[in-house]
């Protein structure tokens, strides 16, 4: 009965996430052996608890399936993914309330099922007879060796059934793929924790992390240092941009569909709406967002260094001890001050410790409003902090990052009340978030007229996209995942800029462009300021940079 615990939380996961890959006619026997084997590692360590008493460990082991299950379904409603050694690792993160509260928000009527299948089990439990500890063991063990050999049967028969197929060697490749595989782990973690179970993957991931940077082979040295002078290449150095700060604003969960959007007649952002329809500012609404597990610490790891996040952990807890290519550190040799401004406490996602390997030199917080210890600003105070440094740090050239939170996840109030949405079409969540959607317009208008009435408007290059769409929601209308840009006093020709789809991964290497920067390092990205820009994001570049991650690339090459 505890498999079956197992089972259900594979099924809830895959039925409301999407797999990397299809599945086939082996993947039945994949995914059996892998609960299997989960099931009886914990019934093992159940009986080292008991001291041996089966008919305890059988509770025990109940128990704990029961709960991984429930809390991997729960990670998964937010997260996309099945619980991660680094999720363990930012379990403070995960815990914060606003995450907690996005998260039990969207739980479903179909996970009671583990209250129902709990009375059952305890119900038959008083009554089953559990076998000696010698004898369970041995069933145990004969029971994963017959589903052994009825997997390996099955990948037998699946390379048998095609004559192309029928290689050892590549009979050897699939199970190596499936229950070994390294790069499978690596990049497609959804289908291959359903397939060999969390256990493995967690040994995995630990006896990765043990093992410390990985050395790249001369192969891979020379795709990276192609992909690094490609993204190089992009970039058509312009006259240098004679700014004295940057301002880049981060927008929680802001998408592009909001974007001239009307209710009742009225804007749901008419600020933002009047920077897209201002030809001086560069607006593209079609930005594909690149974030993995790590969410919004993502969307700032992508922009701060150029690389993508990696797909099978939470980035952070991979590259907080590496020497990371941090946008303040290049900006810091325009004598620019560099800080970024969070509505949170330092702790959430390790900000303090980011902040450092980006090279910011300072961070202000929650902790900084007013001397309060808060555990989040909402966007008018997180925008009142901003702009009370930037009239404290008036005299100075800077590079300023503020990150906003009030249009988070779950949308069950709305944030301005002034605001009313009354439209019977639509979905109350939606209307929450519109209404959220117009609350940041108005913090972020008021922000702009402070720049402006300080003289620091027109001396700035101000940026203003989102960390990441709105994903686990269900609005109820058909909306694209795309998030928007803004960039004002670029003095870019958006007669030859490109307005297409493009990535986040891409606003890193434009904003080099755009500061006539030189570097070594242009991101993996390319310049949406060049005509001939090429969306070349694609697995192998994906592979790299997970591989420039592994490999402490910017310390050891």
């Amino acid at each position: 009965m505890s498999s079956i615990n197992l089972v259900y939380m594979h099924y809830c996961i895959i039925s409301s996430n999407m797999l990397e890959l299809p599945l086939d006619s082996t993947s039945f026997f994949d995914i059996l052996l892998g609960v299997v084997f989960d099931t009886s590692i914990i019934y093992l360590f159940a009986c080292l608890l008991s001291w041996g008493n089966t008919k305890s460990a059988t509770a025990i082991t109940f128990f704990i399936t029961c709960i991984w299950a429930i809390i991997n379904i729960i990670y998964s409603h937010f997260f996309n993914n099945y619980i991660t050694l680094s999720a363990i690792k930012q379990s403070t993160s995960i815990l914060d309330p606003l995450v907690i509260k996005s998260t039990i928000n969207s739980i479903e009527y179909k996970n009671l099922f583990f209250i129902v299948f709990s009375f059952i089990f305890f119900l038959l439990y008083r009554r089953i007879i559990i076998p000696p500890l010698k004898k369970t063991i041995s069933s145990i063990c004969l029971t994963l060796l017959f589903i052994i050999l009825c997997d390996m049967a099955s990948h037998a028969l699946f390379c048998l059934s095609e004559p192309s197929f029928r290689y050892l060697s590549y009979y050897l490749f699939r199970l190596n793929s499936r229950h070994v595989a390294e790069h499978n782990a690596l990049c497609e973690p959804l289908f291959t924790t359903l397939h060999r179970g969390n256990i493995r993957m967690l040994v995995s991931e630990s006896i990765d992390e043990i093992q410390g940077p990985k050395e790249l082979t001369n192969d891979q040295k020379e795709i990276i240092y192609d992909l690094i002078k490609r993204s190089k290449d992009s970039v058509i150095i312009t006259s240098k941009l004679n700014v004295n700060n940057i301002v880049f604003i981060i927008v929680e969960s802001y998408m592009s569909f909001t974007s001239g959007m009307k209710i009742n007649n009225k804007e749901i952002t008419p600020f933002l709406n009047s920077l897209s329809r201002d030809s001086t500012v560069y607006y593209n609404g079609h930005v594909t967002p690149n974030i993995t597990l790590g969410e919004s610490s993502d969307g700032q790891f992508i922009y701060m260094t150029g690389l993508l996040p990696t797909r099978s952990s939470i980035t952070i807890s991979r590259v907080r001890n590496k020497v990371l290519p941090g946008l303040p550190k290049i900006i810091s040799a325009m004598n620019k001050r560099s800080r970024m401004i969070i509505p949170t406490q330092p702790t959430l996602w390790n900000q303090s410790v980011m902040c450092q390997q980006y090279g910011f030199d300072h961070l202000f917080s929650s902790e900084d409003y007013d001397n309060s210890h808060r555990q989040e600003l909402n966007d008018q105070e997180v925008f009142e902090l901003a702009s009370k440094i930037d009239c404290k740090y008036k005299h100075q050239s800077f590079f300023s990052v503020i990150l906003t939170v009030s249009m988070h996840q779950p949308y069950t109030d709305a944030k301005d009340y002034s605001f009313k949405i009354k439209d019977e079409t639509i979905s109350n969540e939606l209307k929450n978030y519109l209404n959220a959607c117009h609350y940041t317009d108005k913090c972020i208008c008021e922000y702009i007229n402070h720049l402006k009435m300080n003289n620091l408007y027109d001396n700035s290059l101000i940026i203003i996209t989102a960390d990441h769409h709105v994903h686990s929601t269900n609005f109820g209308i058909d909306i694209t995942n795309e998030l928007p840009l803004y960039i004002i006093n670029g003095n870019i020709d958006n007669h030859i800029a490109w307005h297409g789809k493009c990535n986040q991964l891409d606003i890193y290497t434009t904003l080099l462009d755009l500061l006539n920067i030189e570097t070594k390092w242009y991101g993996l990205g390319h310049s949406l300021l060049s005509p001939h820009y090429e969306n070349s994001l694609n697995n192998m570049k994906w592979d790299i940079s997970d591989q420039i991650i592994q490999s402490d690339f910017f310390k050891n090459y």
